[in-house]
């Protein structure tokens, strides 16, 4: 309790000194009493409607913490996720004379085209009493199986080379198999005994080739485009002929993804004619009830550990008590409600019904650990995940708990199926207040958390909204953070490279690290957070603060405060409709990086500080990521804080396309002659001359944005023959749809020449193609290419 008094004290005030608003008075932690009697309800409510299972169940699990282990990407109770699922293996029992050969296999179906069983050559395995039968196992399948819940007794060791080369009979067709060296055979792995299939699988048809040619492969499944063999088909297509080809696995996948979609061969007993997918459940039930089946599993990624350093075994846990989300109407509520959702990013919400329906029953209690006892069996405690789902809604009970307005002794069920629910009568007449609060804030409108929680957290947050709330209360919405690496890795307790929230604050200031993290983290990627680049937050607060203090009174209203006002309010109305969409990134950099390049330019251009005016409203925005800073700098401006301040309104009437176009032509004029200076190595530029593009060219441009045909402009401007055809070419998929003109470009760079001059330290002509007379070859050369909003650009410099 001390440990999570010591957090929750540290997490407010360290979200308090980044300047984040918050309510202290709905704190509560999972291990509070009054949050214990909520998820108590919780669980009942579950229970009622029949999600809560008991049943006999394999589990990842601690043989130390005795304890189910969750093998989510949240790393919730593993050291290190490393994407490991649960893997069933079929067992099928071939006979060996009195004994058992148990064959484990992920294609049952398959069990028909068996030609021959491989075992680990000179490798040591073991007879054994599995449940009164005598089987022959690898010596790492012993432990496997008694976790299992089997009862097994080990009778002596024997070497497989004692019985390869004998022969063992397949249970299903009766035919009898040879006993074969695989030395790829891994006898860690499930029993440590495989039946060979070379018809549909790539390595078996290329170990039989190798080891035993005189076996014919036996065909299985029927696919479309192929024959008997569709594994050595498919080898041979690809042209791989040996088994450490680094193509195989790609094949193999292929093959099963194929076969996955085919069907049984028609004289197949029983099965014959069925999909395969079908027919591999049938079969499975077959040889169970058959007495010749069994399971085993393992996990697809070894080995993994328990956070106290224990490796995890997979064990069979009786009456396990269950949450089962593989019950269909169930499933199907959840996908109703994640339909009316909306997720950020938007591709989330079409992954979530294929996430509903993957997931299974999951075991929803653990013997030890901190939390809510289990309110059916109080020798378990309701894992942490689960006890996880609907506690935004009691966030609302918990404030009146805190400010001692209810009691502990209040939250009975009545109370919650009242506040939550909306049945019964109120007790109290302060209960009304509180579902009046509830139902103002409820639904909840955006659940926040990393890309771990993809396929646990944010389902199962549907899953019990949808079980215990009525349709009106289901949640709106989700959005996904990415990572936060440090210094290229990921930051994770268990690699110790985390970064605490006001250890960063007092390193480098709120407003930096709110800036930093606004314009770094994305929904498409991971933030790589960099003390170097903290530290570049640092000095960007400060260039904010020079350029409001340099702030000037308006002025004139010339071409430059229109241009200002246009790229201000254009930014503005962009940056309104991201935040809008959450995407809070793209908003930042543009509010921020893409403004003050405008500032710069403004002030290189005219040679002036911008204007209170529209620096005011910039700071207001601005105040949403730097609120220290911008509340200071508000002093400035006018009386009272800026958070009283409504976000700033874009003026449509100031957005002037024409002026913006105008700017750019002298922005890229500008460019263009610093790269050819670059190009040229020119030590010093003596001359620039600018020559205006040819009339006719911007009378074409502007037909070309109006949309006019090409037959229409070549008749209107036939006497220019193909140089027409060349420039419609040129232009026809320009994105700019601004009006130009050749006077007003003439027009503008005139304008801009002392500009130039002093930029460029040189003599600016500006000269138009169609009045040159006698021009030089270089002139008539760069007036011939001149195309609106380019000028010909001709330089004199010195080598």
């Amino acid at each position: 309790e001390e440990l999570e008094k010591y957090f929750e004290k540290r997490i407010i005030n360290s979200l308090k000194a980044l300047g984040v608003s918050v309510d202290i008075r709905t704190c509560v932690s999972t291990i509070d009493p009054q949050y214990n009697k909520f998820i108590q309800w919780q669980f009942r409510k579950l229970k009622e409607a029949g999600y809560i299972i008991q049943q006999d169940y394999r589990l990842a699990w601690c043989p130390k913490c005795n304890n189910p282990v969750s093998l989510d990407p949240a790393e919730a109770d593993i050291s290190e996720w490393k994407g490991a699922q649960i893997k069933e293996y079929t067992i099928i029992k071939f006979k060996f004379k009195d004994m058992i050969l148990p064959v484990a296999t992920m294609r049952p179906e398959t069990i028909f085209g068996v030609t021959n069983i491989w075992l680990k050559p000179n490798e040591t395995y073991c007879k054994a009493n599995i449940d009164g039968e005598h089987w022959i196992i690898a010596k790492g399948a012993v432990e496997k199986l008694k976790n299992l819940g089997k009862n097994v007794k080990v009778l002596s060791n024997l070497n497989s080379e004692e019985i390869i080369g004998e022969k063992a009979r397949n249970p299903i067709t009766n035919n009898e198999v040879e006993i074969l060296p695989g030395d790829f055979v891994d006898p860690s792995e499930a029993t440590g005994i495989v039946m060979s299939v070379p018809a549909h699988d790539p390595f078996d048809w290329l170990y039989v080739k190798a080891v035993a040619p005189h076996l014919k492969p036996v065909q299985v499944v029927k696919i479309s485009g192929f024959g008997s063999a569709p594994a050595g088909e498919l080898l041979a297509k690809h042209g791989i002929k040996d088994t450490k080809d680094p193509r195989i696995e790609a094949v193999v996948k292929e093959l099963y993804k194929l076969e996955f979609s085919g069907k049984m061969l028609d004289d197949i007993p029983i099965f014959g004619g069925l999909p395969v997918s079908e027919a591999k459940v049938k079969i499975v039930e077959y040889l169970e009830k058959s007495g010749v089946g069994d399971k085993i599993y393992e996990f697809s990624v070894k080995p993994l550990h328990c956070r106290c350093g224990t490796e995890i075994i997979i064990k069979k846990v009786p009456n396990q008590w269950f949450i089962d989300y593989s019950n269909r109407e169930w499933k199907a509520l959840a996908k109703k409600a994640a339909e009316g959702m909306v997720t950020y990013p938007e591709e989330y919400k079409k992954e979530l019904p294929a996430i509903i329906d993957w997931l299974e029953a999951r075991p929803c209690v653990r013997r030890r650990g901190f939390g809510t006892k289990f309110p059916f069996d109080d020798s378990w405690t309701i894992e942490a995940l689960s006890d996880s789902t609907i506690y935004m809604a009691f966030y609302v009970v918990s404030k009146y708990i805190n400010t001692g307005k209810i009691s502990l002794e209040d939250l009975d069920d009545v109370f919650f199926d009242y506040v939550f629910l909306g049945k019964g009568k109120p007790k109290k007449e302060i209960f009304k207040k509180i579902r009046e609060e509830f139902e103002y804030w409820y639904p909840l409108d955006l659940n926040a958390g990393g890309k771990e929680h993809k396929s646990v957290h944010f389902p199962f947050f549907i899953f019990h909204h949808v079980a215990i709330f009525p349709e009106r209360f289901w949640p709106k919405g989700i959005f996904l953070n990415w990572h936060l690496v440090v210094e290229g890795q990921k930051m994770s307790k268990h690699l110790g490279n985390v970064i605490f929230l006001d250890d960063a604050v007092k390193s480098f200031g709120p407003d930096a690290v709110r800036l930093y993290l606004a314009t770094g983290c994305s929904q498409w990627a991971d933030f790589n957070w960099s003390n170097k680049i903290a530290q570049n937050y640092v000095d960007l607060v400060s260039q904010i603060k020079e350029i409001i203090n340099r702030a000037s009174e308006p002025g004139e209203l010339d071409h430059m405060e229109r241009w200002l006002n246009s790229r201000f309010n254009r930014m503005l109305e962009v940056v309104t409709a991201l935040l809008e969409k959450n995407e809070i990134k793209k908003a930042a950099d543009m509010l921020v990086f893409s403004f003050i390049n405008d500032l710069k330019w403004y002030t290189a251009r005219c040679a002036r500080q911008p204007s209170k005016e529209i620096l005011k409203k910039w700071l207001v925005a601005l105040s949403i990521f730097i609120p220290f800073t911008a509340d200071e700098l508000w002093q400035k401006f006018g009386k009272g804080d800026i958070f009283s301040q409504a976000w700033p309104e874009s003026d449509q009437a100031a957005i002037n396309p024409k002026v913006e176009a105008e700017e750019e032509v002298i922005r890229n004029v500008l460019e263009d002659v610093n790269e050819i200076k670059k190009i040229t190595k020119a030590k010093k530029i003596n001359k620039v001359t600018l020559i205006v593009s040819e009339k006719w060219k911007y009378e074409v441009w502007n037909m070309v944005v109006a949309g006019a045909q090409t037959k229409e402009i070549m008749e209107k401007y036939k006497k220019y023959g193909n140089d027409v055809i060349k420039f419609i070419e040129k232009i026809k998929y320009i994105k700019d749809e601004t009006f130009l003109t050749e006077s007003s470009e003439y027009d503008v760079l005139c304008s801009a020449k002392d500009f130039f001059k002093r930029t460029l330290g040189c003599d600016v002509e500006v000269l138009r193609a169609a009045a040159l007379l006698n021009p030089s070859p270089e002139l008539a050369k760069k007036a011939k290419v001149a195309t609106p909003g380019k000028p010909g650009i001709v330089i004199e410099a010195e080598q």
